[in-house]
Formats: C-alpha cells, structure tokens, sequence
C-alpha cells in the first residue's frame, strides 16, 4: 500500500466514514435476521387471493363399511395346513385319503380332530377352506395329493385292455401326474394344456370314444373316492 493511501486512511474524515459504513451494514444484518425469524415479516411477497368454489358432491350419504377381518387370509391358511400335514404321514385316516380309499365318517372325524390339533389359523378359517372345497375329505386331499402308486395302479385296467400307443401312454402319465399332485382333476382339464401339447385336438383324436369315456370315468371315480361312506 503506498503512502498516500495510508495517509489518507489516517484522517479523521475517512476513519468516521469507514465506521458509519459498518454500523450501516450491521444495522441491515439485524434487519434481515429479524425478516427471516419472523416469516420474512408483513408485507414481505404478500398477496391476495380470492377463490370462489362450488361443491359439486351432491348430497352427504352415510355408509356402513364392510367389515375387515384380522388373521390369515386363505391363502396362508393353506399353505400352512399343508405343512402340518405333510409332517403326519402315520395318521390313519390321512393315509387312507391318499391311497383313494372311500372315507367314513370317523375317518372324517379324525382328520377333523388333526386339523384341530394343528393350531393354524382360527375355526372360521378351516371353516371357509372346507366350504371352497365342497368337504373336509376334498380340502385336506387337495393339499396332501394322491399316492402315485395308487392313482398308478387305477389306470393299470384302462391301459391293459389293449396295447397303447407311446403316445396314449404319455398322455395318461401327464393325468396320473396331474392327480397325483392335487389329488382329484376336473375332466373338462384333459382339453388345455398341458395335456394339448401331447395331444392338440384333445383325447378323442388319441383315443377311441369308448376309451375317452373310459378314461373320463377313471377320473371320475378317483374324484369321488372322496366321499363319505356310511
């Protein structure tokens, strides 16, 4: 800095000046802090605005909401059955319900008492399962399936009245799969696949029509021997 300068900031004119300037800027400082706590204060990028709405709703109706239920939904409930049976192989009644043997009514009763003892879900949810599946016996089946040996063995006399095809014999494998997993099978399902893949125009163009109505009639009597004997 040269020495005119340093002069000129020596003066008394100069000093005042340079101390009015920072009592101003600090004056500014406190103003805005001052802005900023309050919300930048009245009048800061204040406006008016007027609205005029029309409530277009229409009348206020009161409804009854339809009531939530806790717990485990179907789906859950299933599948936790499943797991509880599949870890019962020695139940008497279970066993007989895949093998495709007809139950009785202590049969029923057991595997009621089995269901009990499980401790899934609450007694309305087994009672919703049942009623989706029209009966206990069809409920617990489509869980647990069939015994493949059995279903195997129901098939044995319609593949033994005389030679199959290799393909006849495909087909049949893929329903005794199909059984075996869910434990009975809608006829109406020998009509889309996976069964079209082995045979695209359905079983009446791999079979003859008395063994399609054979085989329909093995299906059946599978799916029946779910019912309760007396």
């Amino acid at each position: 800095m040269k020495r005119s300068e340093l002069d000129d900031l020596r003066r008394p004119q100069r000093r005042m000046n340079l101390g009015a300037e920072a009592d101003r800027m600090s004056a500014v400082g406190r103003q805005c802090r001052e802005r900023c706590r309050s919300g930048l204060g009245p009048g800061w990028f204040e406006s008016v605005v007027y609205t005029d709405f029309t409530d277009t709703r229409g009348e206020v109706v009161e409804r009854d909401m339809p009531e939530m239920r806790s717990g485990t939904d179907v789906e859950r409930y299933t599948a936790k059955v499943r797991d509880y049976l599949c870890r019962q192989p020695e139940n008497l009644a279970l066993r007989k319900l895949r093998s495709g043997k007809s139950l009785t009514p202590a049969d029923l009763a057991s595997l009621e008492e089995l269901l009990a003892r499980s401790g899934v879900g609450a007694p309305e949810d087994m009672a919703r399962a049942v009623a989706n599946a029209h009966g206990l016996g069809r409920f617990i089946r489509s869980l647990v399936g069939l015994d493949q040996q059995a279903v195997q063995e129901a098939f044995a006399e319609f593949l033994g009245e005389r030679t199959a095809t290799a393909s006849q014999i495909d087909f049949v494998n893929l329903v005794i799969g199909h059984l075996t997993r869910h434990g009975e099978m809608d006829p109406k399902l020998l009509f889309e696949a996976p069964f079209t893949d082995a045979a695209p125009q359905g079983p009446t163009r791999l079979f003859a029509p008395e063994q399609t109505r054979r085989l329909v009639g093995v299906i059946k009597s599978i799916n029946d021997s779910v019912a309760t004997t007396a």
